[in-house]
C-alpha cells in the first residue's frame, strides 16, 4: 500500500523565495569564515535555517559566500517585520568557532534594498547582501492545474541474489 500525503498552504501565504549572495568585510584575521541565518521565534529566541559553506578572506578583504535561496515562510512565517538574524563565525577546528559580528533586519528592510542591501555591523565592519531579489514559489497544486504531467514508475527486485522472501536476512523479507 502507498499513502501519498499533500498539504497545501494557503492562497494568502507569501509563496516567495528570497535570494541573495551574501559579502561581509570583517576586521578579524582568521584563516575561514561562515554564517548563520535565524528566524525569530520568540522575542529573544532564534532558530538557525541556513548556514553557509566556510570560505577564506579574499584578497580585497571581503569574504564572499555562494548565492543562497531560502523561503520566505522559513525566514519570518510570511511576516515581513518579524526579525531575520544573521550572525558571522570564524570558523575553530577545535569546533568552538568564535562569533565575530551579527546584524538583525527585517524582510521589509531586505524589500526595500532594491538589489544589494548593506548593513552596519560592530565596529567598521559592514556585510553586504547583493543580487538580492524575490522569486515567486509556485505551489503544487499550481503545477497540477497549470497541465504538469505526474508519472508513477515502480519495479521490485525478486533476483535470486537477495535471498528468498522467507528468510529474515533477505532484503525481501516477509513476515508472514
Amino acid at each position: 500500500m502507498i499513502n501519498i500525503v499533500a498539504e497545501e498552504v494557503q492562497s494568502n501565504a507569501n509563496s516567495e523565495i528570497c535570494c541573495f549572495e551574501t559579502q561581509c568585510k570583517l576586521s578579524d584575521s582568521g584563516n575561514l569564515y561562515f554564517f548563520i541565518v535565524y528566524k525569530m521565534k520568540q522575542p529573544g529566541q532564534y532558530s538557525p535555517v541556513y548556514k553557509s559553506e566556510t570560505r577564506r578572506q579574499g584578497s580585497n578583504g571581503f569574504t564572499t559566500w555562494n548565492p543562497c535561496s531560502i523561503g520566505c515562510t522559513d525566514l519570518c512565517n510570511d511576516n515581513v517585520e518579524q526579525e531575520i538574524k544573521f550572525e558571522f563565525f570564524r570558523n575553530e577546528t577545535s569546533g568552538k568557532h568564535k562569533n565575530l559580528a551579527h546584524f538583525i533586519t527585517t524582510m521589509a528592510v531586505l524589500k526595500s534594498g532594491g538589489d544589494s542591501c548593506v548593513m552596519p555591523i560592530s565596529g567598521s565592519n559592514k556585510c553586504t547582501l547583493n543580487k538580492l531579489h524575490f522569486e515567486k514559489k509556485h505551489s503544487f497544486l499550481e503545477y497540477v492545474f497549470g497541465g504538469c504531467d505526474i508519472d508513477l514508475t515502480m519495479a521490485i527486485d525478486f533476483t535470486l541474489s537477495n535471498g528468498a522472501p522467507n528468510n529474515p536476512d533477505s532484503l525481501h523479507y516477509w513476515n508472514m
